[in-house]
């Protein structure tokens, strides 16, 4: 154990089970300005189709947010990190795979897959937990289109790579009045 009391850096990464969903919601926007377009046009017709469209729009985007599902991952300890990053060794000419040092493609998922990577996994609307650890990473991630996966590639790599430096000189600046206040 650590005599400073040294932690891994963790974040969160918002996972949108269905953004088949996106689709209805575009349309449902689209609806929404061409109501609002027709009323500016023609005043006679201001609120008449607004409600309906208005409530349809709260409706799919509450909705689509209860699929929401909050990661939280957590930095490996870096001699696991090296060990995994020669173990997926990089591919050439691969920009990604340059970032990572590693295959970029099977690296991320090996970290993820590791203990003690996924902290958490609960639903965004409620904070229940999910029944999900990274024995379920692979399986999961192999569903996931290019898109969805991303997120969780950059937040391995900012964990793991990037050197977190406090600047605590914002937190000073609260308790002073400024001059613009005098």
């Amino acid at each position: 154990m650590s005599k400073l009391g040294t932690k891994r850096g963790r974040d969160t990464v918002e996972f949108w089970a269905d953004p088949t969903q996106l689709a209805d919601y575009a349309a449902a926007l689209s609806e929404l300005a061409e109501v609002t377009e027709t009323e500016k046009r023609d005043p006679r017709m201001s609120g008449s189709k607004r409600p309906a469209a208005e409530k349809k729009v709260r409706e799919i985007a509450k909705r689509a947010e209860a699929d929401v599902i909050v990661f939280t991952i957590e930095a490996l300890p870096r001699k696991r990190w090296a060990e995994l990053q020669a173990e997926h060794p990089a591919r050439k000419d691969n920009e990604l795979d340059e970032q990572f040092g590693a295959n970029a493609e099977t690296f991320v998922d090996a970290v993820l897959s590791e203990p003690g990577a996924i902290v958490s996994v609960v639903r965004k609307t409620t904070g229940e937990a999910v029944d999900f650890t990274a024995a379920d990473w692979a399986a999961e991630s192999a569903d996931m289109s290019a898109g969805q996966w991303e997120p969780f590639a950059r937040s391995v790599l900012l964990l793991n790579e990037s050197n977190p430096s406090p600047d605590f000189k914002w937190a000073a600046s609260l308790g002073t009045k400024s001059s613009a206040a005098k």
